[in-house]
């Protein structure tokens, strides 16, 4: 089951928008899917006050940590598009985060082919950015710098005794008894997308034998990395080629 970020509006018709995001919560489990709607949760009695900006903005930012979780961000659309909702897409886009943009039958009116077309602009306008390719670009070189991280723990780090360094360029013995090539500088981005499957497997195989350090830093790395490879994908699916090629 995959988790879900919904983005449906809220501010204006409240009574009717938050209707609205009960039918599209429905719809993503009838999907299959596990949601996650911040603006259901904590705008209701007691918890968080919309109309103040400061609690309204603590709100927006506790949904994005959320966002961090999630597999991808729907975008309901037959009720219109809000400023918060045109931010969580933007986030989404800048984590490398998949985006669907869904209708709901009972829902739909004259209005949702326009609001479509106007999240399906802020997608397209954001993969058209030159900035953006220019930082895949510089994404791209920092990555084939080689990574490694000093530590003064004495301990067993891949089978091999009083490692003081994690070097992930090297090959190394895993408890298991297996040798694995970790790529810490990849070539091209089909070594980057295979480098990150790697060091995620091994990284929930192998973290509880890990000092705490090496385990903040692989998992920012390959977290980094996902995001990296992601985004280069959506670039390439809009613009019609890889900037890293």
């Amino acid at each position: 089951m995959n988790t879900v970020i919904v983005e449906s509006p809220y501010a204006g018709d409240i009574e009717k928008n938050v209707e609205y995001a009960r039918a599209a919560i429905r719809d993503c489990l009838m999907r299959g899917e596990a949601p996650f709607a911040s603006h259901l949760l904590y705008t209701q009695d007691g918890v968080l006050k919309d109309e103040i900006p400061e609690e309204r903005e603590h709100g927006i930012q506790a949904g994005f940590i959320w966002k961090q979780m999630a597999s991808k961000t729907v975008v309901y659309v037959d009720c219109g598009i809000s400023k918060g909702m045109l931010y969580g897409v933007d986030v989404s886009l800048e984590m490398g985060q998949p985006i669907d943009i869904r209708s709901l039958e009972a829902w739909a009116n004259e209005e949702t082919e326009a609001n479509t077309e106007q999240v399906e602009g802020a997608i397209k306008t954001f993969f058209k950015d030159e900035k953006l390719e220019e930082q895949l670009r510089a994404q791209f070189r920092e990555l084939r710098k080689s990574r490694t991280l000093d530590f003064t723990c004495s301990i067993s780090l891949f089978g091999v005794p009083n490692m003081g360094k994690l070097d992930l360029t090297a090959k190394a013995e895993w408890d298991s008894g297996s040798a694995c090539q970790v790529w810490a500088s990849p070539r091209n981005l089909d070594e980057a997308t295979t480098e990150s499957k790697i060091v995620a497997e091994q990284f929930n195989s192998q973290k509880a034998n890990w000092p705490e350090e090496v385990i903040d830093f692989v998992g920012e790395y390959n977290r980094g990395l996902a995001v990296f490879t992601r985004k280069v994908r959506q670039f390439e699916e809009f613009n019609g080629y890889n900037p890293m090629a």
